[in-house]
């Protein structure tokens, strides 16, 4: 990979009893960012309603699935906050996001897959390729959790689920250092997708890596109990 943002320190401190008031809080809000990054037409009041086990009139069968496996995913992660992070947690977050939806939840992919509007072709995961996603590199834990959620995404390890598990992964490692939460607001999916699409192509991560530094990393104002971004 080439050379990571030079300013990516730990913007957030928290204890354990911190981090998870912060994520159970912002839950509702984090799984409907989720959502958007899927490309689900679901609103905030959509998703609040979904998990309080009620289905919105207008949406598909798949958004509803989304929105549910999601709910599944983060409960499984704030349920594994002391679990050693590895390959075994990763798939299964990736089996809880795609449950029902995909080929083999879970399970890494075994064949060819294109990026759409990328020239990126990303070769089926083998043990070297995987090793090299997990080998955290960078000198605080956003660093390495930002990278690890990159390096997730261009390799394409799922056959499905591929950017929700890696952003939820992300989150298993900040909470679970108090380092906050990355979340990509749906105000600023365009520009993530932008930045994306140009990472695949170039493998050159640094402007993705900046931007959600910039936009995507949120935490608690512990003076007012307050998210903040």
């Amino acid at each position: 990979m080439s050379g990571r943002h030079p300013h990516m320190s730990d913007r957030y401190a928290l204890s354990r009893e911190e981090s998870v008031f912060l994520a159970r809080r912002t839950l509702v809000e984090h799984i409907w960012h989720g959502a958007r990054l899927e490309g689900c037409n679901v609103t905030f009041p959509d998703t609040l309603t979904i998990i309080d086990g009620m289905v919105p009139a207008g949406l598909s069968t798949d958004d509803v699935t989304v929105v549910l496996n999601l709910r599944e995913a983060w409960r499984f992660l704030l349920s594994s906050l002391d679990d050693a992070f590895g390959p075994e947690l990763v798939r299964g977050l990736n089996a809880r996001v795609v449950f029902g939806m995909s080929l083999d939840p879970g399970e890494w992919r075994t064949g060819s897959v294109g990026i759409g509007g990328a020239e990126w072709r990303p070769p089926a995961p083998d043990e070297n390729s995987v090793a090299r996603v997990f080998e955290l590199g960078g000198e605080s834990v956003t660093e390495r959790a930002l990278g690890f959620a990159v390096s997730a995404m261009r390799a394409q390890l799922f056959w499905h689920g591929n950017k929700r598990t890696a952003m939820l992964a992300a989150n298993h490692l900040m909470l679970a250092a108090g380092a906050g939460m990355l979340s990509i607001p749906p105000a600023d999916l365009e520009t993530f997708n932008r930045t994306l699409s140009a990472y695949y192509t170039t493998g050159d991560e640094t402007e993705l890596l900046g931007f959600l530094y910039a936009r995507c990393v949120a935490g608690l104002d512990l003076g007012a109990r307050g998210f903040e971004r």
